[in-house]
Order: C-alpha cells, then structure tokens, then sequence
C-alpha cells in the first residue's frame, strides 16, 4: 500500500506503521498523524481506494483501535473497577462478556431475546420477569437476521420496548439476506464495522459505539448450516471489541433435545457462558420451555428453571427440580389417539376427545389432522359427532 504525501510516496504495510507510530517520539507521531489524516492512500499498483477501505486504513493508521499494551498490576485492576458494575443484567450476565443462547427449533428464541432487550431499554424492567433490573439506560444494537420486519417491531413492542429506547435495530432481509452478516469474509467484517460506528447525530468526527450488540439468528447468517458457528464467533469476539461495544450475545441453534449448542465442541468452548432455552417438545407448540445459564468463571450458575407466559410476558418461574408436581402438557394427537383407543367400539363424541380451553383447541386441530390421514373417522349423531379410530369404527360410519 502506498501513502501520497507532500514529500512524496510512502509504501508501507499497515501493521508496520501501526507499530513505528507506537515506538516513535512525540514529534515523529505527530508528523505520522498528520499523514495519514490527509495524505492520499492508494494500492500497491497506485491505484485509488474505494472510499470504505480508505475509511477503514485511515483509522486504522491513526491506531484509534485497541493494541496490545502492557498489562496492568493487579492493585491498578482492582483501582479500575472500584465503583464500577460487575454486572450488565444483575444476577444473570456480568458486564464485558459474551454469552451464547441456545435452543431447539420453534422454542422461541427470538421471544426470548425481544424480553431480553427490553429489560435492557425499559427502565425497571427486569429480564423473564426475575432478573435485574439494568442500572443505567445502555445503548443497545440488535441484528435481526430473519423475522420480518413488521414481526420483529410488534414483538418488541408486546414486550415493553419503549418508543424512546435507546435501541437500533437492524434487519438483514431487506438488506439482501441474512448471509450478509458474514463476518467471517473480510470485506463484510469492515463493512458492518463502518455501518455500525456511523452516527447521523453526533458531532465532527464522533463516532456511534454501542454499549451491547445482540445478534439473533446465527443459523441464517450462516445459511442454515452450524458447522461454522466457532469460526463465526471467533470473528465475532474481535468485531465486538473493534466496534465499541462492551457486552453482546448471539443466538443460535441447539441439538433437538436442547441440551447443547450446535456447532461441536469447538463452540461450546467458545462463549463467555451458554444460555440455553428450550422446549420439552418442539413438535408440540404447548410443551413447556426452559431456561438455563451454565456461566465462565465470574458468572451465576441459573439451573433449569421453567418459563411461562403470565399476563403476556415470558415469567420465570421456579426451577424445575421444585415444579415436578405439575404435569408436563401431553401431546394433543397422542391424547386424542389415547382417548378412542381406549373407547374402543363404543367411540367418542368431539367434546369428549377434545375438551375445552387452550388444550382443546389443540386436540381439535389434532382431530381434524387425523381425520385427513384417514386415522380416524366419525358419524354425526343428533347435534353431536362421534369419533372412532377406523379399525373400530361401525360400517356406516362416514369419512
């Protein structure tokens, strides 16, 4: 790369200047600053830079990035962090990490992280309805790499994000796909790094950093494929640092049973802590979700705890080992197929099989789905229709 200056041509190589203007003299620093800020960066064949990678260079030139610096005694840490918060989210996430949420498919992840947001913006609110809540009002940054625009908006709304939040949200669909938070390919990892520190409100040359960066949909980014989640988070560590922010988290898929991170165990290594929330049932839309932290050195261990949906928010409850009284809702389709079994012959009318409430509208659903696969059959009776399995239904019965 070459540096056009009033005294002509300097080729260099980044990290080389970087390290010149880090060992030289007051003076000799100054002078390289005042290159770098107006000289004229070109390639190796002298050809211009487009104008991202010039932004990009110049702040690198200028070091205004974190180095490597001489590591501080312990009573200098200890001085630092008198006064200062250990914790983002009291008693769940500890301030400068970046944890992983995990879980099966449909256990409502997104859900999760629309709550998780909210207690981070809305004063006084606290995450599932149990922890914090948040001192002070962060700045937040979430990526949202596939619900739809509109969904997603609703959603954070439902959950109490207030108008005024401190909140940006950045959808990937109508910026052309998921994939193009990639951030493992170079030219998109500085391309997301100007996006994000660009400010339209700021003063000349203030730059926007966000104090949390919230990335869900870690799948699609990667285009449905888990293999590369480690090498994805490694980059992901560094981008966070690079672009300001002090916290962040990522969501993306677990094994069925929701027990670990996809990814191997590379991944699983990774993350400064694993959430993990998941469904007991992801084939079943009423099976119970849980809710687990297995946290680093410094975290708070939160074993399986049950969540629950009270007055419209996701709740908290107790962990599970102290609810092993309530009975897990069963599966709608096995139920019903449960219920005529065991009516045999005599069969079952509608209100029998189904019930009514929440549940029942699901075994109705399950009804209806077993009767087109032709499982099931029945004959209206009076005002009343009666169900029986087809191996024991009378022949007069209809379809």
């Amino acid at each position: 790369m070459i540096l056009l200056t009033q005294d002509g041509p300097q080729p260099f190589e980044v990290l080389d200047r970087i390290e010149a203007r880090r060992t030289a003299s007051p003076e000799v620093r100054e002078q390289m600053d005042r290159d770098a800020e107006s000289g004229q960066l070109l390639t190796d064949h002298g050809e211009p830079l487009d104008a991202d990678t010039e932004k990009r260079v110049r702040i690198r030139l200028l070091d205004r990035f974190g180095h490597l610096t001489e590591a501080p005694t312990f009573s200098e840490y200890v001085r630092q962090r008198e006064g200062a918060s250990r914790w983002l989210v009291p008693g769940l996430w500890p301030a400068d990490t970046i944890p992983m949420l995990s879980g099966n498919h449909k256990a409502g992840k997104t859900t999760l992280v629309t709550d998780l947001v909210a207690s981070l913006v809305a004063p006084d609110r606290k995450f599932l309805g149990r922890f914090g809540p948040v001192e002070g009002t962060p700045e937040v940054y979430l990526i949202n790499a596939e619900t739809p625009t509109d969904a997603m908006r609703e959603a954070l709304i439902a959950a109490g994000v207030p108008a005024d939040g401190h909140l940006v949200v950045d959808d990937l669909e109508p910026r052309g796909g998921a994939h193009l938070f990639d951030i493992t390919q170079p030219a998109l990892y500085d391309r997301w790094i100007d996006l994000i520190r660009e400010c339209m409100n700021c003063g000349p040359g203030e730059q926007y950093e966000p104090d949390v960066l919230i990335v869900d949909g870690l799948t699609a980014i990667m285009s449905g494929t888990s293999l590369r989640y480690a090498e994805w988070y490694a980059a992901f560590r560094r981008f966070v640092r690079e672009v300001g922010a002090s916290s962040a988290l990522v969501t993306g898929h677990a094994d069925q049973q929701g027990n670990h991170s996809m990814g191997g165990v590379e991944m699983l290594g990774g993350p400064d802590g694993l959430w993990t929330y998941w469904s007991s049932d992801p084939d079943n839309p009423t099976s119970r979700r849980y809710f687990k932290v297995q946290p680093r050195l410094g975290g708070v261990v939160v074993p399986k705890t049950e969540v629950r949906l009270v007055d419209g928010l996701l709740t908290a409850s107790e962990s599970a080992e102290e609810s092993t009284d309530r009975a897990e809702a069963p599966d709608p389709r096995a139920e019903v197929l449960e219920r005529l079994e065991k009516a045999s012959t005599d069969g079952a009318t509608t209100t029998d099989l189904t019930g009514r409430g929440r549940f029942g509208s699901e075994r109705r659903k399950a009804l209806q789905s077993l009767q087109t696969e032709g499982v099931v059959t029945s004959r209206t009776e009076g005002r009343s229709v009666r169900w029986w399995l087809t191996e024991h239904a009378p022949t007069d019965t209809i379809r």
